[in-house]
């Protein structure tokens, strides 16, 4: 009787095992495919991403062309009439640091607002730095692209002058569009 038991407990056991097998054979194969359709998918997604990526550059191109073109614009339109744009504040560092053998910079924001109905593009905002009325260091130069109407910005730089340079140098800002002065701010 043990051994017809025992012959019982092997073949259920047999059966308990070959059922196992076959649930971990029927998830594994549930999960390969899962795998390749994700897999599909991912190659799917990955061919619109490229997509996405080709009409994203063609989109910025657009956008810098036209950026380019109001920035045209803003000039010819400064020509003809008083762009109003000025310099609201200019704030620099009573520091330096080092900047490399014998220069220093101090670094110096300046504030511009646009108080013109229209974006302007394309607006240069230079800084110099003066000891008495000798222009010394060099020239600061940005470019402001897409300021707003009523747009205030913050464009920050350095002033970079030779370390024999005197502590109180007098900053001059200048906006332009194409030839034509803005605003001027000075700051002794």
């Amino acid at each position: 009787m043990n051994r017809k038991i025992a012959l019982g407990a092997a073949v259920a056991a047999v059966a308990l095992l070959t059922l196992s097998a076959w649930l971990v054979y029927a998830q594994f194969s549930s999960l390969q495919a899962q795998i390749a359709d994700l897999q599909a998918q991912n190659i799917q997604l990955e061919g619109q991403l490229g997509e996405v990526q080709n009409q994203t550059g063609s989109l910025e191109s657009q956008n810098s062309e036209l950026v380019r073109q109001l920035g045209d614009l803003t000039k010819q339109l400064a020509l003809e009439r008083h762009l109003s744009v000025e310099i609201k504040s200019l704030w620099h560092r009573d520091y330096w640091s080092a900047f490399g053998g014998l220069l220093v910079d101090y670094p110096f924001n300046v504030t511009v607002r646009n108080n013109d109905v229209i974006t302007l593009s394309g607006v240069t905002l230079t800084v110099k730095t003066y000891s008495g009325i000798q222009e010394i260091g060099w020239t600061h130069s940005s470019e402001i692209d897409l300021l707003l109407a009523g747009e205030e910005r913050v464009v920050s730089g350095s002033a970079v002058v030779p370390i024999t340079a005197p502590s109180n140098l007098t900053y001059v800002a200048t906006l332009k569009a194409a030839d034509v002065v803005l605003d001027e701010f000075t700051l002794p």
